[in-house]
């Protein structure tokens, strides 16, 4: 498979971007917090494991675009060829915790899903 310089800087300025957007959808979720508290649709326990793991998912994100910058100055002095793979692996740890954050995110709404619910399902 040959390297195709365009497509990685895209990739590594679609990383810094996304970084951006991730601390943008952490903010949003104050309001978000509070309007499910003061309707009391869900317990602030659950709501807090939602929160501190969207915060590491968001700050491994930004770690991300931050390194993703960085490859870009460094491709431009050809000094680590790794940069693409650091890169790679350390997106792929985000995604993780970002899929994480989510799930945790959806138990909120969605007692069906939580892992002590011991719901029986309809057969």
């Amino acid at each position: 498979m040959r390297k195709n310089e365009g497509v990685i800087k895209a990739a590594y300025w679609l990383f810094a971007l996304m970084a951006v957007f991730s601390v943008v959808a952490t903010q949003t979720g104050e309001g978000a917090e509070r309007f499910i508290l003061d309707a009391k649709l869900a317990d602030e326990a659950i709501i807090e494991r939602h929160v501190e793991a969207s915060n590491i998912a968001q700050w491994v994100m930004v770690i991300v675009g931050i390194t993703a910058l960085a490859a870009l100055f460094i491709n431009r002095l050809k000094t680590v060829r790794a940069m693409p793979v650091i890169v790679f692996i350390l997106a792929l740890i985000a995604a993780g915790l970002m899929a994480w954050a989510g799930l945790l995110g959806g138990e909120i709404m969605h007692q069906e899903i939580r892992s002590n619910n011991n719901v029986v399902l309809p057969r």
